[in-house]
């Protein structure tokens, strides 16, 4: 299914489109939506980094276990690392494109605000000021995510300079990682199924 323009993209313009009282209505609309998908960024994280620091902590304990034998020790952490790794490739796909759709809905607020004039007070702690309000919507998108493989050399650069990385991005790095230990594990738990 293609993504379809939100509708908004007059708001950039100088010309036209609705008129200020019919931005006005639309701004807290538009506000609520932008704080739907930032809160919805926040559970998902939340939610799914829950749920595999739990399983990573029974897979550790099921390893440690002295009363398992090493074939059901196998298949534990075979079958854990399974579940692991979808859960953490799900998560990392939730949350990229959650972030897709909270950035369309921060450019439609702050086309909002430069087309109402809200923007050109420099105190202004919802829009930047390098702000321009011409890039479409689909670049938007397409700028909401860094490339994964970038990721992990980034951490080294956000040593030295603070905003290199983002919240989104360290979450993304942490399920990317997640992900790679639990395939680690499923190797791991044929090694230990082989053996016995």
């Amino acid at each position: 299914m293609e993504d379809k323009e939100v509708g908004l993209s007059e708001f950039g313009g100088s010309e036209g489109g609705p008129s200020r009282e019919e931005l006005f209505k639309f701004l807290p609309v538009a506000q609520d939506i932008r704080k739907y998908h930032h809160n919805a960024l926040w559970e998902e994280e939340k939610h799914f980094t829950w749920w595999i620091s739990i399983l990573i902590s029974v897979m550790i304990f099921v390893y440690a276990s002295k009363q398992m034998d090493g074939l059901s020790k196998g298949f534990i952490l075979m079958f854990g690392s399974f579940f692991g790794m979808v859960l953490s490739y799900f998560g990392l796909r939730c949350i990229r494109k959650e972030g897709r759709y909270f950035r369309e809905a921060l450019e439609t607020v702050n086309r909002l605000y430069d087309r109402l004039g809200l923007i050109q007070d420099e105190r202004s702690p919802l829009v930047p000021k390098e702000y321009t309000p011409h890039q479409d919507f689909a670049a938007v998108r397409n700028s909401a995510n860094k490339p994964l493989w970038k990721l992990p050399g980034m951490v080294i650069l956000s040593l030295k300079k603070d905003d290199v990385m983002g919240i989104r991005d360290y979450f993304q790095l942490v399920f990317l990682m997640a992900c790679v230990l639990f395939i680690a594990g499923l190797i791991w738990g044929v090694v230990i199924a082989l053996k016995c």
